[in-house]
């Protein structure tokens, strides 16, 4: 029946709404009348009534559209029926073959159903003859039939409505309403019980509907899952997959998958976590309590039947349970597939040395944290996965345990692509074959490559001689000079105190050796002992003067080298000159401008790095003449010129972008540089003999595998 209301267009129940009504409003309701339909009755209240009855019997069908479990929906679906006919009593039966069997009951005690075994008997024959019979009864109170001796033994009026469970069972609802009502209150009496399992007919169809939709989803489910346990021959892959599609299809919170490992229990997977940290706590409980119940060779559930775990396995689940906070869960030993089933293994702990060949290599570990049991069904899905994981895994086990089985199976990937693509694999081999030939055993020049500058060999450095702050420069960029030419004259307060103090000193000291001789010259007859230290003070004091004299000597020096000096003949190349050091101060050693020879000889210096050093050795030591450099100075791009090596540098030195390198003399022929500029950038190349075009291709690919790789072998 599918209405929305039960007292609408479809008439559902109006004879019995009215009886319902007059039984709860009328003199029956206290005194047990036959019939109330001589008592005036109140509308009001009438309709009052009939409106609590709609709103029970739409709380019915929104039950029999619930997903309740079966106790639960007919705990609260006789009761609003019991409720909604102002009944005694009532209840619920499920028949099965020729059995009956009590679902649910609402004071079925007090309507002397149980008084005796005759009473027994008659009514369960009353029921039967229904179920059988499949339309509903409606049995006055003590009445009965003499040929079956099915009966009402009560002394309620007995309403009795069939529904379909499903294929093999029936449902009854069996009402005891009080007895009195006319035929038409009984004829709707019997209508609205009639249409009440209806509604529970509807409750178990839509219950069907449920597990059909369920179960579909569950084989997707189940699908997807195989898919992913079976794609990997890998444990630790397979595990990991097993953990997280096998949470989703039992619907535990988490599942976590456990392999024997070197003879140990280690925990290999574990639902929506990425990596297990094997050092944690929690980790090390769940792994010891795995191999406790591996150990049994049974499933170990709990908070499922009540049983009390082994006192080793209950104080490492305690231990687990404080760190992990889990509320249920269940442990299934995994066993390797064989000739006998798992289910079998795990029944029969120990036989010989069978049982020690097949036992468990692992476990399935399912967690619930928000319920405190297994749902429904949920027991029955963890076996199932447990079956098909001990597949997976079992097999994923046996071929890692094959020497190099990764290496065979890529070798067998390329052997089934070649054979598919033989005569264009036989042609590109040829190929590769001919390619390496050529790389390995066809010579070329080898050449280290180097950045490097073009200078002249005679260049001087000018450096400040004191410290002092330059006052005036007396060239420019470019200008040539001579030996001995001043370049730029400093001046120094230091010095200049200096000299001032000296000549001040000398003058005093003068002064007092003049004074001491005229004393002893105009008294010849001072007492000798005074002479005598006239004269040691005459002594001292032409010593001072003598170290003053030396003294201003050496200022009067360093006061001549505030005027810097060209060391040599050539021409100034420092840019800028004037800009750079007037009114700077200088320190004694500082590099202040630099002096070239453009005229005398070139020369390329260039940089070679450290790690191209041991070619240009190896091929200097193997020549009889220095090894020559072709370079390119990149202010001439189109030209190449031609020098030889003249000179290396015994030690590397850390330079700018060329990094750690050695510098590297090469003389060159000045006539043929068109143009000469100091300092120009050079790319050069030195020649290092012939080698196999394979290394020169790929050295630095090469050095790098044996400086990283082959080196430490």
């Amino acid at each position: 029946m599918a209405t929305t209301s039960p007292f609408g267009s479809t008439n559902f129940g109006l004879d019995a709404t009215a009886g319902a009504a007059q039984v709860a409003t009328g003199p029956g309701a206290t005194r047990g009348t036959a019939d109330t339909s001589s008592e005036p009755i109140d509308a009001e209240l009438v309709q009052e009534t009939k409106n609590q009855i709609r709103g029970l019997v739409q709380e019915i069908t929104r039950l029999a559209h619930s997903d309740l479990a079966v106790e639960a929906f007919f705990d609260e679906f006789l009761r609003r029926v019991v409720t909604a006919m102002a009944a005694v009593g009532g209840a619920v039966w499920s028949v099965e073959g020729s059995g009956l069997t009590l679902v649910h009951q609402i004071n079925v005690a007090g309507t002397d159903v149980f008084r005796d075994e005759a009473s027994r008997v008659a009514h369960e024959r009353l029921l039967e003859q229904t179920a059988r019979s499949d339309r509903p009864a409606l049995v006055p109170p003590r009445s009965g039939s003499m040929s079956d001796g099915a009966g009402n033994p009560t002394h309620c009026l007995v309403i009795v409505a069939a529904f379909p469970v499903d294929e093999d069972r029936r449902g009854l609802i069996e009402i005891f309403q009080r007895a009195g009502g006319g035929p038409a209150t009984q004829r709707g009496y019997l209508r609205f019980v009639s249409q009440m399992g209806d509604l529970a007919a509807d409750y178990f169809r839509n219950r069907r509907l449920r597990r059909f939709a369920d179960q579909e989803s569950l084989w997707r489910d189940l699908e997807q899952f195989l898919c992913e346990a079976h794609r990997h021959l890998d444990p630790k892959s397979a595990a990991i997959s097993i953990a997280n599609e096998g949470r989703s299809l039992i619907g535990c919170d988490r599942l976590t998958v456990a392999i024997r490992k070197r003879g140990r229990i280690r925990i290999a997977g574990m639902s929506g976590v990425e990596s297990i940290e094997g050092r944690s706590t929690m980790i090390h409980h769940l792994e010891r309590l795995t191999a406790l119940v591996t150990a049994t060779r049974r499933p170990f559930w709990l908070r499922l039947n009540g049983e009390r775990p082994p006192p080793q396995v209950e104080r490492e689940l305690h231990a687990y349970l404080d760190q992990s906070h889990a509320s249920a869960m269940g442990i299934i030993p995994l066993f390797p597939p064989g000739a006998d089933s798992a289910a079998s293994s795990r029944e029969e702990p120990g036989r010989g040395s069978a049982a020690h060949d097949r036992r468990p290599f692992g476990a399935l570990i399912a967690e619930q944290f928000r319920e405190a049991k297994f749902g429904e069904g949920l027991v029955e899905r963890v076996e199932v996965v447990a079956r098909h994981s001990e597949l997976a895994l079992g097999n994923a086990l046996v071929h890692s345990r094959i020497p190099f089985f990764p290496l065979w199976r890529e070798l067998a990937h390329v052997a089934e692509r070649i054979q598919d693509r033989l005569p264009r694999f036989v042609l590109g081999l040829i190929a590769a074959a001919i390619a390496i030939a050529w790389l390995v055993f066809w010579p070329a020049d080898f050449r280290v490559a180097a950045t490097g500058r073009l200078r002249p060999v005679d260049r001087h450095d000018v450096f400040a001689q004191v410290d002092g702050e330059v006052e005036e420069v007396l060239v420019r960029h470019g200008e040539s000079v001579e030996p001995g030419e001043p370049l730029l004259r400093m001046r120094s307060t230091e010095l200049d105190v200096q000299l001032a103090e000296l000549l001040g000193l000398r003058n005093r000291t003068s002064e007092q050796i003049a004074a001491k001789e005229q004393l002893l010259l105009r008294n010849a007859r001072l007492d000798p002992v005074v002479q005598d230290e006239i004269a040691g003070e005459l002594e001292e004091l032409r010593q001072i003067l003598e170290s003053t004299d030396q003294r201003l000597t050496l200022v009067r020096g360093k006061s001549a080298r505030l005027t810097v000096t060209s060391p040599a003949k050539g021409q100034v190349v420092t840019w800028q000159v004037d800009e750079l050091l007037r009114r700077r101060p200088v320190q004694r050693g500082q590099a202040l401008l630099s002096v070239v020879d453009p005229d005398g000889a070139w020369e390329v210096e260039l940089y070679v790095p450290e790690r191209r050093l041991g070619h240009m050795m190896t091929a200097l030591h193997a020549s009889d003449d220095s090894l020559p450099v072709r370079y390119r100075i990149r202010a001439l791009p189109g030209n190449v010129f031609e020098g030889r090596v003249v000179e290396i540098q015994r030690i590397a030195e850390m330079r700018g972008e060329s990094g750690n390198s050695v510098a590297v003399r090469v003389a060159v022929d000045r006539d043929r540089l068109p143009q000469r500029h100091n300092d120009a950038s050079v790319d050069g190349r030195i020649e290092c003999g012939r080698r196999s075009i394979g290394y020169i291709l790929f050295q630095d690919l090469l050095e790098t595998i044996h400086s990283q790789y082959v080196y430490w072998f």
